[in-house]
């Protein structure tokens, strides 16, 4: 925790050079007990620089939670939480073939790698892209590959996504995605947020975000780019892609999407959906019982990021039934 503490006064002493390490130090651990927030929130809500009445309207790590607890049921928890069950759900919006290996036999895993030249294997219940491994189908001994997966509890097998030559001109070391945030109120579906979240392209992975980009309802970057320690890049760190214009295609199409998916299970009312894009059009990577909360609130990324301002326009009176 120590670090964590030291990391944050020096990232927020950077932006406000004018304020000394053990002004932020206090200020920091008074609105932490205050307002019931997280170093990360007192971070990225530029609260060192907030009047009192802006505090207020900025949603905090316990409010969160509670909102979360209030809106989203969790009997249907697992829709969300087991990666193998979502794609089983909302496969009219994945638009890729899986297998589960908990169901399907040696055979059958061989005839759907068999003609794939890559896949990827990942754990059920993992997150943050544990357990997740791309395998190049070359030399393979199919049955002790079969095996160790299942021994590994790898048992979601899917075809490689071929993202779109926009997003792999920015980055085609991983597949790159956009967060889109739904909630619903009264059975319409509201967009919450937007956001292009990107690999830096150091290692090879899936859906990392490192880089984070805000957009508009047509794709327009509408933010400078930052990680989550504040960094602005002016370019893509391995590409040299220029963030200072872009635009990313099918907006408008991942948007309907986003509000058709959401009304699948809507017992489950704010849900981050991770979308990537192919040549062809949009696709659901995943959907997120616990959307991160941290973009919305990001100080850097949107001129209006004052959170709970926002639910309350939406959720009106019901909004007081999340303190219960």
């Amino acid at each position: 925790m120590f670090e964590r503490i030291k990391t944050t006064i020096n990232l927020v002493h950077k932006e406000n050079p004018n304020k000394s390490k053990a002004y932020i130090f206090f200020d920091m651990v008074f609105n932490v007990l205050r307002y019931g927030l997280s170093f990360t929130d007192y971070k990225k809500c530029n609260f060192i620089n907030l009047s009192k009445s802006e505090k207020q309207k900025c949603l905090s790590m316990s409010e969160y939670r509670k909102m979360i607890k209030y809106l989203n049921d969790e009997k249907y928890d697992s829709v969300f939480l087991d990666k193998i069950l979502f794609n089983k759900v909302f496969k009219k919006y994945i638009n890729r073939e899986f297998i589960d290996l908990r169901t399907c036999s040696l055979d059958d895993f061989i005839n759907f790698i068999k003609n794939k030249e890559t896949f990827f294997v990942k754990k059920h219940n993992s997150f943050g892209g544990d357990g997740v491994k791309k395998i190049i189908n070359k030399n393979l001994n199919y049955e002790k590959l079969y095996n160790e997966l299942i021994s590994n509890k790898q048992y979601l097998v899917e075809e490689t996504i071929i993202q779109h030559s926009y997003l792999n001109k920015i980055n085609s070391k991983a597949v790159n995605n956009i967060r889109i945030v739904t909630l619903i109120k009264d059975r319409n579906v509201y967009i919450i947020a937007k956001v292009l979240r990107l690999s830096d392209g150091i290692e090879e992975v899936i859906s990392c975000h490192d880089i984070m980009v805000s957009l508009d309802d047509e794709g327009n970057f509408i933010s400078k780019a930052y990680d989550d320690n504040l960094v602005n890049y002016q370019k893509h760190p391995t590409s040299n892609f220029s963030f200072e214009k872009g635009k990313v295609p099918f907006m408008k199409e991942m948007l309907d999407m986003a509000c058709k998916a959401a009304m699948e299970v809507p017992e489950v009312r704010f849900v981050g959906w991770d979308f990537t894009l192919t040549e062809k059009g949009p696709l659901i990577i995943e959907g997120n019982f616990f959307p991160s909360y941290g973009l919305h609130q990001y100080y850097l990324l949107n001129k209006d990021y004052f959170f709970k301002d926002k639910l309350k326009k939406i959720l009106k009176e019901e909004f007081d039934n999340i303190k219960k």
